[in-house]
């Protein structure tokens, strides 16, 4: 009678690695594990206070400050666990079989952790160095949101991946199993047992950002005081600097400016806020010597046009202060004008507009021109 391959294998057991060795890996797997889960989590903290105060800040939801905890937990386990298996099968003299199969299991879990290392530590400094910094980017790399099912199957994959080599040549029965009820339970345990406050992150931000958020407190509380109430989400997006969505929002005003109907007062507050800022310097558009297309703001002429269709003093106001803010945008000829201590901690407002200078001169004569009528009025 023929014995089945699966009894031909060897079970899995302690006694096959030799206690000692059994022991001595699983506790190298499991400090291992829980060393690399704090520097993943805690440089990548570090990371974004490197960026956070030359770029937008990204502040993560409870939710998804759970959802990385768990994957660089599950990320850690899996790396220890395939750690602790390199240490099993390191004394070859231990098995019955031939040393090239335990030469290539070593092989195979040493090059399997070290691939799921470096794929993991470079996309994070890819992620968090190229495209956290660059201007504009509004979080659209999100896991949490896009593709959360990644989360899980990554460090699963690369989990089970440890197992290929040993279950060829051995019977693993419970230990299996036993395995990825450790793997989930543990990456839950290790997830929920430490957090990074991000706090001090935010404070930090706040504070290198709190003149432009003076100048949006400020005029915010100049429209309350006036009757003018702004949506939540509107003041959301005003308060960030380079975020996509304060593009979109210049480029949907700069749009509702040229409307035939009286354009309504939170959106010249808003207008104002921007221009104040100076943080939108152009407009995406496939024509880039078209100034009128790239010019960020309301045009000129569209102000004017307002103007005209309103007889509300206060909206009159808000037009003239609009016209008024684009006109001093060439007028403040400042070099540099970061080193004078009036404009210390806006110093990004006033290189947008040296900068603004000299690509808008059809849009410098264009608001000279009607200003000087406005004014005349």
């Amino acid at each position: 009678m023929e014995i089945s391959d699966s009894l031909k294998r060897q079970k899995l057991s302690i006694q096959l690695f030799g206690r000692f060795n059994f022991w001595t890996g699983l506790l190298i797997g499991c400090t291992f594990a829980v060393l690399l889960f704090l520097f993943l989590l805690y440089s990548h903290e570090i990371a974004q206070n490197a960026i956070s105060l030359s770029s937008e800040i990204i502040v993560l939801t409870p939710n998804e400050q759970f959802a990385l905890r768990w994957f660089l937990a599950a990320i850690s386990i899996t790396a220890g666990f395939g750690i602790a298996a390199w240490c099993w099968f390191h004394n070859p003299f231990r098995f019955n079989h031939r040393y090239s199969f335990n030469q290539f299991v070593r092989t195979h879990l040493f090059i399997g952790t070290l691939i799921l290392l470096i794929s993991v530590l470079r996309s994070g400094d890819i992620l968090v160095y190229l495209f956290y910094g660059l201007e504009g980017y509004d979080n659209h790399f999100n896991f949490y949101e896009q593709v959360p099912e990644l989360l899980v199957l990554l460090p699963t994959f690369f989990f089970l991946n440890v197992w290929t080599p040993i279950r060829i040549k051995y019977r693993a029965g419970n230990w299996f199993w036993y395995s990825i009820l450790i793997y989930v339970v543990g990456s839950l345990l290790l997830s929920m047992s430490c957090d990074v406050d991000q706090s001090n992150r935010i404070a930090k931000w706040k504070r290198a950002n709190a003149p432009y958020q003076q100048i949006v407190d400020t005029e915010l509380s100049k429209a309350r005081a006036q009757g003018i109430e702004l949506d939540s989400s509107l003041i959301e997006i005003l308060n960030f600097n380079t975020k996509e969505r304060v593009v979109s929002m210049a480029k949907q005003l700069k749009k509702d400016f040229q409307s035939p109907n009286s354009i309504p007062p939170d959106k010249l507050v808003a207008e104002l806020i921007l221009i104040k800022k100076s943080f939108v310097r152009v407009l995406p558009s496939t024509d880039r010597e078209n100034e009128r297309a790239c010019w960020p703001f309301a045009l000129p002429s569209d102000v004017y046009h307002q103007l005209t269709l309103t007889n509300d003093p206060l909206k009159k106001q808000y037009l003239h202060q609009i016209l008024a803010e684009q006109c001093s945008i060439f007028m403040e000829y400042i070099d540099p004008p970061w080193i004078d201590s009036q404009f210390s901690g806006l110093e990004m407002k006033y290189r947008n507009r040296e900068a603004m200078n000299w690509r808008y001169r059809k849009i410098e004569s264009e608001i000279d021109s009607i200003y000087r009528v406005v004014n005349k009025k």
